[in-house]
């Protein structure tokens, strides 16, 4: 026949994030008759939407919520049949209730966080010290947005370039690479005269000479790639 487990959590020492674990502990033992919440309107927000338990509100006052937990307890458990008793808190306040349900033969399981004093772990029967569930962490990768070459071209051409005239394709390298950190060395076509020749539908390039020139066709580029 499986233990009758009754739950008694200190709502306003303990998280809800620990409730889960709570109740994995308490079925654990047996079947769980009730589990019961005490709190003020701080611990009412942590555990407002655990189902699985009754809040009970306990009012402002100084140990309101340890003192309605400690009589709730001992009522429960001199009018009905309960052989565990999960008693959830780290305060050390409790080491006298622990003791008591001891003694009447009731198995205390403790659950508190690694706060819970020596003396409160040892007035129980058995401890489980609750850790809080850590949240997924997802790595943010923030990868730079890099600009189809043409685009950069195009961009340092209108950058530069006076009354459409264009740029010196001597300058073109420099300028280049201090914007774009671009070097055509580290292309297959190796120069930008050759890499340019490949792009007629996109760039006009002046004849071989000292001031050769190339320029950019707008009608070449799509508005997503031209846009700045």
């Amino acid at each position: 026949m499986l233990s009758k487990v009754a739950v008694f959590v200190d709502g306003d020492n303990l998280s809800g994030c620990h409730a889960s674990t709570i109740l994995n502990i308490a079925r654990s033992q047996g079947n769980v008759a009730l589990a019961k919440v005490y709190g003020n309107e701080n611990a009412l927000i942590q555990w407002s939407d655990r189902s699985e338990f009754q809040f009970v509100y306990s009012g402002r006052g100084k140990n309101a919520s340890d003192l309605h937990l400690a009589i709730d307890a001992t009522e429960l458990t001199l009018a009905q049949s309960v052989d565990v008793v999960v008693l959830c808190t780290s305060d050390a306040d409790f080491v006298h209730l622990a003791r008591r349900l001891k003694e009447r033969g009731i198995v205390v399981i403790g659950c508190g966080e690694t706060k819970a004093t020596s003396a409160f772990r040892q007035a129980c029967s058995d401890f489980r010290e609750l850790v809080a569930p850590v949240k997924a962490q997802f790595a943010v990768v923030y990868e730079p947005v890099v600009m189809d070459l043409n685009a950069q071209i195009r961009t340092v051409i209108a950058e530069n370039s006076r009354e459409g005239a264009g740029v010196r394709l001597s300058d073109l390298a420099p300028l280049m690479h201090s914007k774009h950190g671009t070097q055509i060395s580290q292309h297959p076509d190796r120069t930008w005269r050759g890499y340019l020749a490949k792009q007629k539908d996109l760039f006009d390039l002046d004849p071989r000479g000292l001031d050769a020139k190339v320029r950019f066709k707008p009608q070449g580029f799509h508005p997503r790639q031209v846009a700045g």
